[in-house]
Order: structure tokens, then sequence, then C-alpha cells
């Protein structure tokens, strides 16, 4: 059996009557297929179209040689059906290819870079290209003349042609398939064989813009916004500068003068706090410290709660520094309990048993090395009973 593919013969319609001819049945669901069909499977980087066949859904749909197969978890009755694909899923990722094309043409005709791979996903279309790098000014040419190209409107056209005449075609890149081979053209700018579905000419895909490039495995993989996600895009980021504007107070143009101005003053307040913490956290050990501890000894135990973490972590280390103590805080934090046992030097503490007697206590996990031990826990309610075995465990 062979489908007849009307995707390729009209791209453009969106409805098709076909007849049923075979319902496979698996675990998944169900595996159709029809005399001719609308529907796209996935292939060469595009993905497979969504719709509905009698209006049920269809989740996917693969080719296997000359057959076209229609994945659904309901089945159609037939022995003729109605399908329907959903055109702006079709529209979004015919403008993706069609401009994925015509970045590729560019590259090659500006650049002399190949495109090695190409992935449509559902934000970005990615284009791996063989050259360890590519400059700025290079990815703005790219884009200007690859808008130009789009402006110019140019027709777009598909044909099958055999083995013999092939040679006819000035392909941007070779391909090994054999037989009749579909080459895909945009009129003086790029041949190349291809089974996608595209659009009928250039200017349809609107606007091509790129947000990105990254390097991977030894290449450059350019990141594009095509189509209307350019234009959304466009509309997120212009609002996202309007809110800043207002936020900053500033002009456009001085938004980035702005934030790094703000980001200097955030690292200098870090720091100044940062000096801050370390001198409170040293006359808070050296009042704590200024006791004598649990039976003579240098043992120090506290549950805080108008502490931060980081503060409690401080004093501790300071203690565990300057005297040969051994310490449990605990300190609650939003709905955690945390918890840090420290030991001086020269001092000793089985954790092993700290684990086993102490956590279950707050329910609590956590761990460390000799001579910080932290984690948390969720039962605030047994922290003075933690405290108090951990005294009686270090006297």
């Amino acid at each position: 059996m062979k489908t007849k593919k009307i995707y390729y013969t009209d791209p453009y319609q969106v409805e098709f009557d076909a007849n049923l001819c075979e319902v496979l049945k698996d675990e998944k669901g169900y595996k159709i297929t029809l005399d001719q069909t609308s529907f796209y499977p996935e292939g060469g980087g595009q993905p497979a179209d969504k719709g509905w066949i009698d209006g049920k859904d269809v989740l996917d749909v693969k080719k296997q040689g000359d057959v076209v197969y229609h994945y659904m978890t309901e089945e159609p009755q037939g022995p003729q059906v109605q399908g329907k694909i959903d055109w702006a899923h079709r529209k979004e990722y015919m403008q993706q290819h069609t401009g994925q094309h015509i970045i590729s043409a560019v590259l090659k005709k500006l650049c002399n870079f190949d495109t090695l791979s190409v992935h449509m996903g559902e934000q970005i279309t990615t284009i791996e290209i063989d050259t360890l790098e590519i400059s700025k000014e290079q990815i703005h040419t790219v884009e200007s003349l690859a808008n130009a190209i789009v402006c110019e409107n140019k027709p777009l056209e598909s044909n099958w042609v055999d083995q013999e005449s092939l040679h006819k075609y000035s392909l941007r890149r070779q391909t090994a398939k054999k037989g009749e081979v579909r080459v895909v053209s945009i009129e003086e700018t790029d041949s190349v064989a291809c089974g996608g579905v595209h659009c009928r000419e250039t200017g349809e895909v609107g606007l091509i813009k790129s947000v990105g490039v990254e390097k991977i495995r030894g290449h450059v993989r350019t990141i594009w916004k095509i189509g209307d996600r350019a234009f959304k895009d466009y509309n997120e980021k212009n609002e996202i500068i309007s809110e800043l504007k207002t936020i900053l107070s500033t002009g456009e143009q001085e938004i980035v003068r702005s934030v790094t101005l703000l980001k200097e003053s955030l690292a200098l307040s870090e720091r100044k706090n940062k000096q801050i913490e370390s001198e409170l956290a040293q006359e808070i050990a050296r009042s704590i410290a200024s006791q004598k501890g649990v039976s003579g000894n240098y043992i120090y135990g506290n549950i805080w709660h108008d502490k931060s973490i980081s503060l409690v972590k401080k004093i501790v280390q300071e203690l565990i520094t300057k005297r040969k103590a051994r310490v449990c805080f605990l300190t609650q934090a939003n709905d955690s309990l945390h918890w840090i046992i420290g030991c001086g030097e020269n001092g000793t503490i089985d954790f092993n048993r700290v684990r086993s007697e102490l956590l279950p206590l707050i329910d609590g996990k956590g761990g460390g090395y000799s001579p910080l031990w932290q984690g948390i826990g969720t039962n605030y309610a047994g922290a003075e009973e933690f405290l108090k075995r951990f005294k009686t465990l270090c006297s």
C-alpha cells in the first residue's frame, strides 16, 4: 500500500476525506493508515502535524516507506473518515522550515559555512554549522540578508528529480538518497534535497531574528526566532523594556548602564553586610564564650529564633576556632528547622550517634565532615530534646 501525500501536492489543504485502510491496535492505542492524508509525518527536523480524524485527536504521525501512520487513542469507524490538520501548528513549522532554508543558504553564500544539523523546537530553531566561531558582525549580516530575501517574496517550488536530472540543480549540499529525490528550491537563492513542508513564497516567513550563539561539539549552533515567533518575541521584549524604563526612571538607551550601577551598588552592600555579619558573629561568640559552658566543659547550645542561618554558622565557626568547644545550634527559617554542629580542635563528636539518636527527634537529615555538620529537620517540637541530648552526649 502507498499513501497519497496531500501535504506535498497542496500543503495549504487543511481538511480532506479519505478511505480507512488499516487499523492496528497495540498497548498505546491505534495505528491508522489511510489511502491519502494531509498529515505531515515527522522527518527532516520538522515535527509531525497535529490535528483530528473524525474529531478524534491524532497524537503522532510517522512514515514507514511509502506508508503514513496516524497514531490515535480512539479508533475511527470508517470506512470513510474526515481529517483536519491543526493549521496554526502547520503554519508555524512551515515558517520555521522555510526560514531555516533561507538562513542556511545565506550562511553558505556569505560565510561558506555548511549546515550540519537542524532542530525545530517549540520555542526556537537551531542551526549547527561547521565552524569554530562566528562573529557578531557575521550574524548581523546573515540576518540582514535573510530578511531581505523574505521581503523579496521569492517563490518556492518542489520537484521530484531522478538521479540523471539531479545535476541540473546546484544543490547547497549533496544527498546520498537514491532514486527520486525531492528538491526544494528558492528562486535564485537555494536548492536542497528536502522532504519538508514549506511556504509558497518567502514573504510568508515574516521575520527572521538571531537570538543567540553557542558552542557545541567543536562547532557553532546558531539560535533563531522565525516567523510569528519572532514577532511575539519582539513584543515580549518590548514590554520588558517598557517596564524597566518605568522601574529605573530612565530612557531605553540608559537601561544597561542603570542596571550595571545597581548591580555594583548591590555587590558593595553585600560585602558590607557580610563584614557586619562577621563582626556581629564575633561579638555574639565572645558573649557565649564568657560562660564556662556545660559541666565545666566548653559545650554550647542554643535555639535561635531571630538569626539567619549564615550568621549562626559564623558564630559556630568562631566558637570552634577560638575555643576547643563543641557547639550545637538550631535556628528556624521559613518552615524548616536548621541544625548545625561544630567541634573545636582536639574535641570529638560521634556523629554516627548524633545521626541515630538526635536526628529522628526533629525528623532531620544532613551530614558533613569534622569539624562541621549541618542539615535540616521538619519537627520543630523536638528541638529542645535535640539540644538536651546533644549536651548529655558531649558531657
